[in-house]
């Protein structure tokens, strides 16, 4: 079972993801002085370690995590590598021109950057079932069909490669009425395996890692921070990089209001499906979002339907996932009910677990104010899988400052850290959205 996942009275596997041991890293002993320690070896993590040792292969780094790489979301989610933005990119991207261009420049940025991490995984020969699939967007009753139009035309509007799926397409693609939607090419992937492969790579490239090493706090230092952990061993760093995400308030850094709680969210997948099974399916390469009510998705994995949603805001990453089984029960009613022919099907495996996003729904990179030698590379959520992959070189200006020459990457950031919640635009569409349910 991968820590910070939970079963709930499931027979076969916890997870879809892992069915051997992980290799595990020593673990940290006695002190140690580097010039950057990355705490989480997630996907944004394991991105800090790569992005500076290629920029810098002078470095010293060390990269810790509390269990082994992909510990938290980045080893228990869906696999979907997916273009979609920020939604208040989306609604406020026709607020002003320089807005509209910022989003537009970040579209072409993160389609960039994701075509150069596919050619990664190929060139380093990543086993992680990456391959092509389109991201078909519904919504479960005719309401949806106007909300997903104005999502589509915002997502053209923003210079996303989309279109609006006929009737055809849904037709093809779901066994049960899907009410409009919207068409994006993406990927999908095996997750953990992906985190392996890229731990592997930072490993080749020079990057000490330290696995079952539990931070307890950040300490200034006279120069730099000190990195204590629960079994009394000590990181002396001149940086720290947090890719903690859901798991970053339990290190007490003051700046609790600013940083979002975590989110438990929930995943199953069904006993590997015949030939007739599949065909009901009707899946073919293709990814499902049905935003119909609630958040749910979907997608094929090695012959098993891979269902997810019920996301839920949580006062603590620790919670005990004894409570959880009625969202798990609630999860294959609602997948049952788009697949009737899952009814009889069993459950393989299913799991939930803490992630992180923040207000915006776009990553928080910064300095923390009161801690100017430590960077926050967390809040990914939604369309993370994604957003974490490249995040280390856009932190790579906040460490290196002067010797790092990447304008695009501190435009990026830049646009993070000026996201605000588009309340007016939001209310405009919202009205639009009502004068067409009018007209109807």
């Amino acid at each position: 079972m991968i820590p910070g996942m939970a079963s709930q009275n499931v027979p076969g596997r916890m997870t879809v993801w892992s069915e051997a041991p992980l290799p595990c890293a020593p673990q940290l002993e006695g002190t140690t002085h580097v010039d950057v320690a990355i705490i989480g070896a997630g996907f944004a993590g394991l991105s800090s370690a790569r992005f500076l040792k290629e920029a810098d292969s002078s470095l010293n780094i060390a990269l810790v995590d509390r269990a082994h790489a992909g510990f938290g979301a980045s080893g228990r989610n869906a696999g979907i590598l997916s273009p979609f933005l920020p939604v208040p990119w989306l609604v406020g991207c026709s607020a002003n021109e320089r807005r509209l261009d910022d989003v537009r420049f970040a579209a072409r940025y993160i389609a960039r950057e994701t075509q150069e991490f596919t050619r990664l995984i190929e060139r380093e020969a990543i086993a992680c079932d990456l391959r092509p699939t389109q991201i078909v967007t519904t919504g479960a009753s005719g309401f949806y069909r106007h909300h997903l139009g104005l999502v589509a035309e915002r997502c053209l509007l923003a210079g996303l490669p989309c279109h609006i799926a006929t009737p055809e397409e849904l037709e093809a693609a779901f066994p049960y009425p899907a009410h409009g939607g919207f068409v994006l090419e993406g990927h999908v992937l095996q997750p953990l395996a992906l985190v392996q492969g890229l731990r592997r790579f930072v490993q080749r490239l020079g990057v000490r890692i330290y696995e079952n090493t539990c931070v307890m706090q950040l300490r200034p230092a006279r120069a730099g921070v000190e990195v204590p952990t629960n079994s009394g061993a000590c990181l002396k760093a001149d940086k720290v990089i947090l890719a903690t995400n859901a798991y970053t308030h339990q290190l007490g850094l003051g700046d609790w209001h600013r940083i979002p709680r975590p989110i438990t969210t929930y995943l199953l997948a069904t006993a590997p499906l015949d030939c007739a099974g599949m065909k009901q399916l009707r899946f073919e390469s293709r990814t499902i979002v049905d935003i119909g009510g609630e958040y749910f998705y979907a997608r094929l994995l090695q012959n098993r339907l891979l269902f997810g949603g019920f996301d839920r805001p949580s006062s603590t990453s620790d919670e005990s996932p004894d409570g959880d089984a009625p969202y798990h029960k609630r999860l294959r009613t609602e997948m049952t009910r788009r697949f009737p022919s899952l009814e009889d099907v069993p459950i393989d495996a299913q799991w939930s677990g803490p992630y992180h996003q923040s207000r915006t729904h776009v990553p928080i990179i910064r300095t923390l104010p009161h801690m100017p030698d430590v960077i926050l590379n967390i809040g990914y959520g939604g369309v993370g899988v994604t957003l974490t992959q490249f995040s280390g070189r856009i932190v790579a200006g906040l460490i290196l400052g002067e010797k790092h020459q990447d304008p695009d990457s501190d435009r990026m950031r830049g646009i993070y850290a000026t996201t605000r919640l588009p309340v007016k635009e939001g209310i405009k569409l919202g009205l639009r959205l009502a004068v067409s349910l009018l007209r109807k």
